[in-house]
């Protein structure tokens, strides 16, 4: 029996042994659990943090798209208006190029006037210098009658 008491007291030696190391190992299942949880939960926050970050990154992008969409419309009618003030100071060149031409061409016309108007008055002088040298010859001929 004695064989038996100590095969018995080392089943239980080894018994005492193998339950100690399995409470060992359950808490440090039941700590890294917890470590796990935490670290789970603290993930969980960070994710829902960031979904407001996104959601807010969301929002300002839309806000900027709006002002974009904004800006291109102010800059469009900004580009219809100027082209509208290039036509019209086309528009106003080409009257200014006609009214231009028009004034140069009365100005030529007024100067021709002009040259024939001093060739009538030299052409004039020159009968008046003629008469009066004939009403001359003839005043002449009367006073040596």
């Amino acid at each position: 029996m004695d064989k038996l008491d100590l095969i018995l007291e080392r089943i239980n030696s080894i018994d005492t042994s193998l339950k100690a190391e399995i409470k060992s190992l359950d808490e440090k299942l039941t700590s890294k659990m917890t470590s796990m949880e935490t670290h789970m939960t603290s993930m969980d926050q960070r994710m829902t943090s960031m979904e407001t970050h996104m959601t807010s990154m969301d929002q300002r992008m839309t806000s900027m798209e709006t002002r974009m969409t904004s800006m291109d419309q102010r800059m469009t009618s900004m580009e219809a208006r100027m082209t509208s003030t290039e036509d019209r100071i086309t528009s106003m060149d080409r009257a200014l190029r006609a009214e231009m031409k028009s004034l140069n061409d009365k100005v030529d016309h007024v100067a021709q006037m002009q040259k024939l108007t001093w060739e009538a008055v030299k052409d004039l002088d020159k009968e008046v210098i003629r008469h009066s040298d004939e009403l001359r010859a003839i005043d002449s001929k009367v006073k040596a009658l």
